[in-house]
């Protein structure tokens, strides 16, 4: 009984990134999962960490993160891989 709750003690700490917000690094990354998205239309679970960077992104330059917010809802709630694919174009261009 001891050693299975060690086990399940020590799984407990594995998870701790998993509660951590999700996000790119850079801006730079941020901008090449973008244009990956414009590629294939990726879309629903694919896009997690998008909005994280965008968030961290509006610290720096508040109006382009909310630009960015509004462009991210659009994508996040088109219901074709062209819509997804233009919409990611677009968002990536502002990240130039």
């Amino acid at each position: 009984m001891g050693l299975l709750a060690l086990a399940i003690a020590g799984c407990a700490k594995g998870d701790e990134k998993l509660n951590e917000p999700m996000g790119y690094k850079s801006t730079s990354e941020l901008k090449s999962r973008l244009l990956e998205v414009s590629k294939y239309g990726d879309g629903g679970s694919s896009l997690g960490g998008i909005p994280e960077s965008i968030e961290k992104l509006m610290k720096d330059e508040p109006e382009k993160g909310k630009k960015l917010l509004a462009d991210f809802q659009r994508l996040n709630t088109a219901t074709t891989k062209d819509v997804r694919r233009k919409i990611a174009q677009e968002m990536a261009d502002q990240l130039e």
